[in-house]
Formats: C-alpha cells, sequence, structure tokens
C-alpha cells in the first residue's frame, strides 16, 4: 500500500470541505457547531495541507499549524471505504518524521471524546493533555 502526500491547492477545497462535513456533521450537529465553509477556507490557508493518494485514488487530507509554537494536527480526514486499512497510522507517522526532522520534539492534536480516532492515537503514544468538555487536547513527545 504505497501513499502519497500532494500539497493542498485551491482547486481541493471542495473535495475537503465535503469530506470534513461528512465524516464530522454527526459531531458538529451534536456539539451544536455550525460548520461555515468560509471560515474553513480562511483556516485552511493558515496552516499546511495535503491531500492523501492511495495508489490513485484521492482517500483524504491532512491539514496541520502551529498553535503556541507547537506542530498541531487541525484535522485527519479519511474517507470512509479507507478507513480501518491502517492509512490513519500511516499519515501519523509521516507526520512525526516531518516534525522530527524540523526539530519539534513534540506534537498536538484534538479530538472528540466520543471519535473512534481517539483509540488510535492513545495506541500510537498519545496522552491526553487536558479535558476541554466535548474533546480532549492530546499531545505526544517524539522520540
Amino acid at each position: 500500500m504505497q501513499l502519497y502526500y500532494r500539497p493542498y491547492q485551491a482547486a481541493d477545497f471542495s473535495y475537503c470541505n465535503d469530506l470534513m462535513e461528512e465524516n464530522m456533521g454527526s459531531y458538529f450537529a451534536a456539539f451544536g457547531i455550525n460548520w461555515d465553509p468560509d471560515r474553513y477556507l480562511k483556516e485552511l490557508a493558515k496552516g499546511d495541507a495535503w491531500i492523501i493518494w492511495l495508489n490513485q485514488e484521492k482517500v483524504g487530507f491532512v491539514h496541520t499549524s502551529k498553535k503556541k509554537g507547537l506542530p498541531y494536527i487541525d484535522s485527519i480526514q479519511i474517507a470512509s471505504l479507507y478507513r480501518k486499512k491502517g492509512i490513519g497510522s500511516r499519515v501519523l507517522s509521516w507526520l512525526e518524521l516531518a516534525c522530527k526532522q524540523a526539530g519539534h520534539q513534540e506534537m498536538r492534536l484534538s479530538v472528540f471524546k466520543s471519535s473512534p480516532a481517539l483509540k488510535l492515537y492513545h495506541r500510537i503514544g498519545y496522552e491526553i493533555k487536558e479535558d476541554r468538555g466535548s474533546k480532549y487536547l492530546m499531545h505526544k513527545f517524539l522520540r
């Protein structure tokens, strides 16, 4: 299974926005979050994003930024047909390697407490740093 990462381009916005709404819509509804595509477009511009490809298929995207000087994973979204195939783990490994090579010693992310991704993050070494109500702020020291 060969993953490729292509830098996000403006033409990718509809794909990213639609995948975000599809994957996160139930969380947004449950917690009263009003999704705003215009705001999301501005958020994407603040960090770095990559489109994730498996062979010749677009399977998701990842969006990162820096918060308080630390690398922060804003979002990893994998299309439903491609979940539970190890793609999320491989994307995280790729991000961690890039952060280590850039001299960072820690990565952070937040996750809804009811998200199945929480098990993945725990399994690969992320720890809860802070309880934020409906979400956890998690971090991992990079070794």
